[in-house]
């Protein structure tokens, strides 16, 4: 898998777990367990896959720029429901029914991001029954999505700070699917495995900038509205 898809699935599945967080609790759950039927339901015609099908299908340039279009169509729906929620909320206007149906979309581009990486699953797992594999998947995604989008609930409770990820996510999206589809040497396939350890260390580090940098923001406006009121109290 080359590295640049493994990037849109990660974003893909990041903005289906922002979007989720927008819901509540027992909205996440069903959606989770719709997406573990769906792990199910096409099992047997993921099994039917070969792995050289596969990677002929992701290296093929008309199918790229193909999905590229689906993923620029969702980012933009992605994107205009984030900038709807912020006017909304820094107008301070009541939601309105355009905003309501925005946040029941989930994004549909995530179900053939699960195909794939239960493809994947199934590729690196030979060993094991494939109805066991799907079951075991199935119960895994049901459970691990809402999960996900609870803990991106706790860890960033401020729903404007959600919306601004879900949005920098969203426009990453694009350019990715973009760069994509370039059939030149910009594509970069990994001859070895990928070290996920490292992925995933690089992936945190920026995580962490991210929150660093939003609660030094958040310190800051307090420290000045703090400022604010104690020299207003002076005059």
């Amino acid at each position: 898998m080359s590295a640049i898809i493994f990037f849109i699935i990660f974003f893909v599945l990041l903005n289906t777990g922002l979007k989720l967080s927008f819901w509540k609790w027992w909205q996440m759950l069903i959606m989770g367990i719709f997406f573990g039927i769906f792990i199910w339901i096409i099992y047997p015609v993921a099994i039917a896959q070969s792995q050289t099908t596969v990677n002929l299908q992701l290296a093929d340039t008309d199918n790229r720029k193909n999905f590229t279009v689906l993923l620029t169509i969702e980012a933009f729906i992605f994107i205009y429901f984030c900038l709807t929620y912020l006017k909304q909320l820094f107008q301070s206007k009541p939601i309105n029914k355009k905003l309501k149906f925005l946040n029941l979309f989930p994004g549909l581009l995530v179900f053939p991001v699960l195909y794939e990486l239960f493809i994947q699953v199934v590729f690196n797992f030979s060993g094991v029954e494939f109805s066991k594999l799907a079951l075991l998947s199935a119960i895994a995604i049901s459970i691990l999505i809402p999960l996900f989008s609870l803990g991106l609930k706790r860890l960033f409770p401020e729903k404007d700070f959600r919306i601004e990820i879900l949005l920098l996510s969203s426009f990453l999206v694009v350019v990715l699917s973009l760069i994509s589809t370039h059939s030149g040497s910009i594509i970069y396939k990994v001859e070895e495995s990928t070290d996920f350890i490292q992925l995933f260390s690089s992936l945190g580090i920026i995580l962490l900038f991210a929150i660093f940098g939003f609660l030094g923001n958040k310190l800051y406006w307090q420290l000045k509205n703090k400022t604010i009121q104690k020299h207003g109290r002076n005059f």
